[in-house]
């Protein structure tokens, strides 16, 4: 929030001319992505409710409440494009927030470049976005990149002759967490057993399953988003797969995710802050002060 309010300071003059800060973004109320989305709307919510019990944001020698404007994109992408034209030209937003997910966010992406509006996004890790010459986008997160090379060290120290299976969703962000994956198992000295992508229609993961087993794979890495990632976790423990490890995308870091009971248990998730560790960051608050 601090790139929003140094901003604000330099286009005060142009924007705000009353003591509010409108921001826009769109959420996947309903749709594929809505588990997620929805999370990350309520993120939104908590921050501008406790900037705005605060007095809003400083800027100068002003002080600016927040105001959020959001419409459901319903998961599509032409929704996207149609509604971030609409929250700059008719809600005249000053600065935006990202829908969720590297897909949705290109969109928008698009739309915030030719209007001039920084937008911070949030859940959309694929490092194409920010590699296209785009100058308004602000990433929290860290890049796909990055992801599953905790598990795959951690895989490393634990269980040296491990063979990963490489299972994952057919979509832009899991495909580009997998592209690292694949170089990070190989530099660990690890053999890939499997390695296989499935269709984000995908609802009966049987076939996949048998072939991890068929591949004699003991770890798993991959998974997509909270559907399908809760879905393969269930049908794993349902299969009886007897994985020695298993690191999934996004899923798993769901309170949802407990619903699964037994199918739930020992399943891990890359994770950006988690209040358990004690670890000093390079820059940026601490866990507990993230939390």
């Amino acid at each position: 929030m601090l790139i929003a309010a140094a901003a604000l300071a330099a286009c005060s003059q142009t924007y705000a001319a009353d003591d509010t800060l409108t921001i826009g973004f769109t959420v996947s109320r309903t749709g594929k992505l809505n588990n997620e989305s929805t999370a990350q709307m309520r993120g939104f919510e908590l921050w501008r409710d406790e900037v705005n019990a605060k007095g809003g944001i400083a800027a100068g020698d002003k002080r600016y409440k927040v105001s959020l404007v959001s419409y459901d994109d319903e998961s599509v992408n032409q929704r996207v494009q149609q509604l971030y034209t609409r929250i700059i030209n008719q809600d005249k937003a000053q600065f935006l927030f990202s829908p969720y997910s590297s897909g949705l966010v290109a969109t928008a992406a698009i739309v915030s470049e030719q209007h001039g509006r920084i937008m911070l996004t949030t859940g959309a890790a694929e490092e194409k976005t920010y590699k296209l010459g785009n100058k308004n986008l602000f990433q929290l997160y860290s890049s796909a990149d990055l992801y599953l090379a905790g598990a795959i060290q951690v895989v490393k120290e634990l269980y040296s002759k491990a063979e990963p299976a490489l299972v994952y969703k057919d979509d832009p962000l899991s495909k580009a967490v997998l592209q690292s994956a694949r170089k990070q198992v190989a530099e660990a000295g690890l053999r890939t057993a499997l390695d296989e992508a499935y269709s984000p229609e995908t609802t009966d993961f049987g076939p996949i399953i048998n072939k991890i087993i068929s591949a004699k794979a003991d770890v798993l890495l991959g998974g997509g988003h909270y559907s399908d990632g809760a879905t393969l976790a269930r049908q794993l423990y349902d299969h009886k797969a007897r994985l020695k490890w298993v690191t999934l995308l996004v899923a798993p870091d769901s309170p949802n995710f407990v619903t699964l009971g037994d199918a739930a248990v020992g399943i891990s998730v890359p994770s950006q802050w988690e209040p358990q560790v004690s670890f000093k960051p390079d820059f940026g608050p601490t866990a507990a002060e993230f939390t």
